[in-house]
């Protein structure tokens, strides 16, 4: 029997098209495969995927969601499940492995989902698996989003070396530093 981590990991999730273009194709090469001159075109990830878990992380760590739209016309998903993101022996690629399994600890810390009536059977491994991928998907939508108006506003917003650093450093607290007596 299936766990809940190894049916979470076998879905594909889905995203908005919306953001394919003004976010997706902006920030990475997807559709066009990586190769030495990913960095010379300002792209700093591969494959779609790769976008998709920084927008989750966004979500995450401003622990805000979006809902995507209904319609499942204006909806894609990468064609990789969560479980095979990295895996690429070609382009000698590492799987993913650890940050799928940190993505899956903080889905089931912050999605609506009780475990002891998991633990029971008074919920399906396949439905808690589903509220765990629409939870993830939401996060992204929100990274995807805030994304999508970071670039609008300034198209050259990712170019520096630090950016996506200080992108992240902005949702977190700012530590003061104690004074000194």
């Amino acid at each position: 029997m299936a766990t809940l981590f190894e049916l979470w990991a076998g879905t594909n999730p889905q995203w908005e098209k919306r953001y394919e273009e003004t976010v997706i194709d902006r920030l990475a090469t997807y559709r066009q495969g990586a190769n030495q001159f990913t960095n010379a075109r300002g792209r700093d990830f591969g494959a779609g995927y790769e976008i998709f878990i920084l927008a989750f992380f966004l979500g995450l760590y401003a622990n805000n969601s979006k809902a995507l739209v209904e319609n499942s016309d204006e909806k894609k998903t990468f064609g990789v499940p969560i479980a095979d993101w990295g895996k690429n022996k070609a382009k000698n690629r590492k799987r993913y492995d650890r940050l799928q399994r940190y993505m899956f600890a903080a889905l089931v810390a912050r999605t609506d989902l009780d475990l002891i009536a998991l633990d029971r059977g008074k919920i399906a491994l396949k439905t808690a698996a589903g509220l765990l991928r629409k939870k993830m998907e939401e996060y992204a939508n929100w990274g995807f989003n805030w994304l999508n108006d970071q670039l609008y506003n300034d198209p050259t917003t990712f170019n520096s070396d630090r950016k996506m650093l200080e992108v992240f450093l902005r949702f977190f607290p700012k530590v003061e530093e104690p004074e000194e007596e």
